[in-house]
């Protein structure tokens, strides 16, 4: 890989990661200046904070493997639900655990997850967030996500 393009990945994740410590600051200020503040407000900023703080983070990550032609690989992965849910879980971690991780890879799970929550009458089921670890050492990632099955029809 040229030098150019290291330098310009480099200046990228500065930028990135300039922008996660705006976006954490203005948050501290927001909470701590309106102490007011309802607990749907501080829900909000605290949404729109780890939404932010996904795109902030893991986009310079996974530009800088697919640039260098560095292979990471999913190396754990977890579905929470909240309330509790019976849930094949196995069967999705035999599927995709040591696959290449890929930038469709989450969006492919999660879609799988919510058609089956609908064969079970889960009409209603969201993901709600998700997390993503990675390590470059291991050109590992982990990743968890979080569904709202919603009440059963």
């Amino acid at each position: 890989m040229n030098s150019h393009l290291k330098q310009n990945l480099a200046e990228l994740a500065g930028v990135f990661s300039a922008l996660r410590l705006w976006v954490n600051a203005i948050y501290c200020a927001l909470t701590s200046w309106n102490s007011q503040l309802s607990l749907r407000d501080h829900l909000s900023l605290h949404a729109l904070r780890s939404s932010l703080y996904v795109i902030f983070l893991v986009s310079p990550i996974f530009a800088q493997p697919q640039a260098t032609g560095e292979r990471f690989f999913l190396e754990k992965l977890d579905i929470k639900f909240e309330p509790k849910v019976r849930f094949p879980v196995k069967k999705y971690r035999t599927q995709y655990v040591n696959r290449i991780y890929q930038a469709g890879l989450l969006k492919e799970i999660s879609a799988g997850v919510l058609a089956e929550l609908k064969d079970q009458g889960y009409y209603f089921a969201r993901l709600d967030s998700q997390a993503v670890k990675v390590d470059s050492t291991f050109r590992a990632v982990q990743a968890t996500l979080f569904f709202q099955p919603g009440k059963p029809l």
